[in-house]
């Protein structure tokens, strides 16, 4: 038996479970039946903190759908948050490895800031799409409203198309003013969510490439804000701050 936390940020929500010391293992079936909100837990992506030989912590992604993901910037922060509530470091500086590498994460009292990383501009051969990883893949439309955009439908085309032979991440970026933007995001594995911050990363990045945007700017979402900083230097990494929040504890 495995004792849980579920947990949200900004609605992207988890069950995040301390594997540090007793290893936890699950197959993809289990996964899938634990995600379902009508039958199971729900959420959007388990997440298993592990030992690391390289950071404080190592963090396993798995989405809804039991396949493993790469990065998850909102799933930082709330082991963060975690990591921090279990008393499992006493840090306000923590390092936690993923399969796309180590991240940098800052504990403040009422927010969390991640350093992502370098972005990196994938060049495809698709109009009007920009496509960035941000240890996972983007894919990035400006769009005019949100509302009126068919997203789910574009997403689908898009994740189904030999240029993303593993899937992708689908964003759609309504801009309001060079320091605020309304996004959409159609994750891998896990469907339509209601925030996703690696995603809110590759949107910015998009943003400020094509000269829309500033070099910091507030995502507005249905259940709060996330703050995107980056310099536009190629070199210069992306800072990811938003709240984590508990929702109950249980056990598997």
């Amino acid at each position: 038996m495995h004792s849980f936390s579920k947990m949200h940020a900004l609605g992207n929500d988890f069950i995040v479970i301390d594997a540090t010391k007793t290893p936890c293992r699950m197959d993809a079936l289990f996964i899938q039946k634990l995600s379902d909100r009508h039958t199971g837990i729900g959420f959007d992506q388990l997440l298993i903190l592990e030992p690391s030989p390289q950071a404080d912590f190592f963090m396993r992604i798995f989405n809804s759908d039991g396949t493993e993901a790469k990065q998850c910037g909102n799933g930082l922060r709330c082991v963060a948050h975690f990591i921090a509530e279990r008393s499992l470091s006493f840090k306000k500086n923590i390092s936690i490895e993923t399969l796309s590498g180590v991240a940098n994460i800052q504990i403040e009292k009422d927010t969390i800031r991640v350093n992502m990383g370098v972005p990196q501009l994938n060049p495809i051969n698709m109009p009007d799409i920009t496509a960035i990883s941000m240890g996972n893949l983007h894919a990035i439309m400006i769009v005019a409203s949100l509302e009126d955009c068919p997203v789910l439908e574009i997403a689908n085309q898009l994740s189904h198309h030999p240029t993303f032979p593993d899937g992708v991440n689908v964003g759609f970026m309504e801009i309001i003013d060079t320091r605020r933007i309304h996004l959409c995001t159609i994750e891998r594995g896990a469907g339509r969510t209601l925030s996703c911050g690696s995603n809110a990363c590759a949107a910015v990045v998009a943003g400020i490439k094509q000269g829309h945007l500033d070099h910091s700017v507030i995502i507005e979402l249905q259940y709060g804000n996330l703050y995107v900083e980056w310099s536009g230097l190629t070199d210069s990494p992306v800072f990811l701050s938003g709240p984590a929040v508990f929702v109950f504890n249980g056990s598997i």
